[in-house]
């Protein structure tokens, strides 16, 4: 293992941090949540409810914010919670590994994102100061002439003679030859960056001046020269209070990030990892295919994921005879524990990789894969450290899980069903036939079968107000970015003529 160790460039990433490690043994109180619906054992919040409605596109006939179709939602969501215990426990996904490992992730996502916003989010506030100054320039479109510079081992220099001088064109002919600098516009929306938003929309900017160094999350440091800039003014009180709560909002999650940043400090506390130049690259070669998919490839990646195909894909199909051959092979070791390939893979399982770019290349490839290892590693610890504290015991880490797998198992017991009833069409080109022969029938049939088990707060329902705007919505820099299940279409009822009443 040692001889194979290499701690320079690509071949290795060291995460050497000081401070004291968590020791937190405390979990955050429970927040409080309306029960809008008992089904059996299982539970519809009013946050679970609004969730499934506005996060995920509903089909046509529930999708308008009428009272009607507000009702089709919640037979729907009642009718899926039905479908589950109808089916019972599936022994096809208690027994497959693949589910349990996506059910596991999904829970251990949250119990992070738990963990994250009770580490960051406490008392945050961010200076008036900050947002007025902030505030009064975010009209701005820049237009900026600019080069990339590649992180080399020129870099220094390179940004050395930009900012000594004051011009962009010698390092831009020695890197890339004659030609016009490019130029681009930068907007608020575009300046994600906080260097980059802290240097045009932070503080004043004049003609001329040099922005930079500016470094991106693939490694490239940017320079910019500000050429002039136009200004939209806010008027109405609507758009001045619209740009304000948008330019605070961007201010605090800058302060949540960089809070994150501290606790993730102390929970590496100490720790040093180090990867096996031959085994990485090796792996860099076999997945690299897998990842640098083309964007046609990509888009049916995407669309399966909208079918409800999240826990079937087999990113390692192509590949898993060559990764076998590896599988007892040291990938990297931290704090003393090393991981295999083995390893490597079975984490993934549960925690899919992430990489910190939607820019995979050929080129740039190695450095992210090694970057989304790191960050796989380092969300390891913060599982930890979410276990110690409980939070795989709060109420809506619970139900968030609970929400997931009675999704599956509706599926489950749904496509069976119209198995047996000799329904054999596609579902998603057929779903109103299958919906009015066969569903609708059936979800009759199971609310009055557990009529005396369901309880509805009518009072909660009546205060619910959906919008008619479609959206899917998704979570960024996580293993599992959609953040609900696709809404269940297995009914086009609208009476609640079933049930108790919830007081």
């Amino acid at each position: 293992m040692k001889s194979n160790i290499f701690l320079a460039g690509l071949a290795a990433t060291i995460l050497l941090v000081s401070g004291c490690s968590d020791s937190a043994s405390t979990r955050i109180d429970e927040p409080e949540e309306t029960i809008l619906a008992q089904v059996g054992d299982k539970t519809i919040s009013v946050n679970e409810f609004i969730r499934r409605a506005e996060y995920t596109m509903r089909p046509e006939y529930c999708m308008r914010d009428n009272y009607v179709h507000k009702k089709i939602v919640l037979n729907s969501l009642i009718a899926e919670k039905l479908f589950s215990l109808a089916g019972g426990p599936n022994p096809e996904l208690a027994d497959h590994e693949e589910f349990q490992a996506f059910l596991r992730g999904r829970k251990e996502q949250a119990m992070r994102r738990l963990l994250i916003h009770d580490e960051t989010d406490e008392d945050l506030q961010v200076d008036t100061a900050a947002i007025r100054n902030a505030f009064q320039r975010a009209g701005r479109t820049y237009q900026v002439r600019y080069i990339n510079i590649p992180e080399n081992r020129y870099l220094e220099s390179h940004a050395a003679r930009v900012k000594s001088d004051g011009r962009l064109s010698g390092v831009y002919r020695e890197l890339y030859g004659p030609g016009e600098i490019p130029e681009k516009k930068v907007t608020w929306q575009d300046a994600s960056l906080q260097p980059l938003h802290e240097a045009l929309y932070a503080q004043p900017v004049a003609k001329s001046d040099i922005i930079g160094p500016v470094r991106s999350v693939d490694g490239v440091v940017t320079f910019m020269k500000v050429t002039g800039w136009t200004d939209r003014k806010v008027i109405s009180d609507t758009d001045i209070r619209d740009r304000w709560n948008t330019v605070r909002e961007r201010l605090e999650g800058y302060e949540v990030a960089e809070r994150f940043d501290a606790y993730v400090s102390e929970i590496m506390a100490g720790k040093r990892l180090e990867f096996n130049r031959e085994i990485f690259f090796t792996l860099v070669e076999l997945f690299a295919p897998v990842y640098l998919r083309d964007e046609e490839e990509k888009e049916a990646m995407a669309n399966a994921v909208f079918w409800d195909k999240q826990a079937g894909e087999e990113i390692f199909d192509n590949v898993q005879e060559s990764i076998d051959k590896y599988r007892d092979f040291p990938l990297l070791q931290i704090d003393g524990e090393i991981w295999t390939v083995h390893n490597f893979v079975e984490a993934q399982k549960s925690h899919p990789l992430v990489f910190r770019t939607k820019s995979l290349t050929r080129k740039n490839f190695a450095k992210q894969f090694k970057l989304a290892i790191v960050d796989l590693v380092r969300d390891q610890y913060l599982t930890e450290a979410a276990y110690r504290r409980g939070y795989d015991q709060i109420n809506i880490v619970e139900r968030d899980l609970a929400m997931w797998s009675d999704h599956m198992e509706s599926l489950a017991h749904r496509n069976q069903y119209l198995r047996d009833t000799g329904f054999n069409k596609s579902f998603g080109k057929h779903y109103m036939q299958a919906i009015e022969e066969h569903l609708n029938p059936y979800v009759d049939e199971l609310q009055d079968r557990y009529s005396k088990q369901i309880a509805i707060n009518y009072e909660a329902f009546e205060k619910i107000q959906l919008s008619r705007i479609d959206m899917f919505a998704t979570l960024e820099n996580v293993p599992y970015p959609v953040a609900v299940p696709s809404f269940p279409v297995l009914t086009t009822d609208h009476r609640l003529d079933y049930g108790d009443i919830i007081n």
